[in-house]
């Protein structure tokens, strides 16, 4: 399986950053306030010799996917983890597989440790073909193989079903902190 290293993340995560800021500064460069955003994208594409249809999409790629886990899975756990419902919840309404569970993996409160752990100590992959696989593991050991569970999402199971659903639990948990 063809998947994105570190670097091509690393590579990715700046560029959706660059991406609105060289938007912001082209507005307000005279004479250029009126530029679109698609013909924006294409020089910006052509500028970072990156294809517009290229698996490495500036605006919304897996490096910025993976930024907002980051954020929203390890900022707020310390703090808000406790609170988090125990309620059994349903991989496939929430868009994503459980695979190798020992345990009661469907709690939320669960696999909200299990991502938070993955996530923390890089145990993921993101394939060019944009499934993001996460596991658990108890250290030292790191291998997928060695995990107790794996969580499968297709791009649009994690962007469209889960990070809402996860959004929704999570905002009144911050907002009440």
């Amino acid at each position: 399986m063809d998947k994105y290293s570190i670097s091509d993340l690393v590579s990715q995560s700046y560029l959706s950053i660059d991406f609105p800021a060289q938007f912001i500064a082209t507005m307000k460069t005279k004479g250029l306030e009126n530029v679109t955003i698609r013909d924006f994208y294409r020089a910006f594409c052509k500028k970072n010799e990156v294809s517009p249809q290229d698996d490495k999409n500036i605006i919304f790629n897996p490096a910025s996917i993976l930024g907002h886990l980051y954020v929203s899975f390890l900022l707020p756990q310390q703090d808000l983890f406790d609170s988090i419902s125990e309620k059994e919840i349903s991989p496939d309404e929430w868009g994503f597989c459980v695979t190798k569970v020992k345990g009661d993996e469907n709690q939320l409160k669960n696999i909200a440790k299990g991502m938070r752990n993955s996530i923390a100590h890089g145990h993921f992959y993101i394939s060019k073909s944009f499934d993001f696989v996460f596991w658990d593991v108890v250290p030292p050991k790191t291998d997928i193989g060695d995990a107790h569970t794996i969580y499968k999402f297709s791009f649009d199971g994690l962007n469209f079903k889960f990070l809402p659903k996860w959004m929704e639990v999570i905002t009144p948990l911050l907002i009440n902190s």
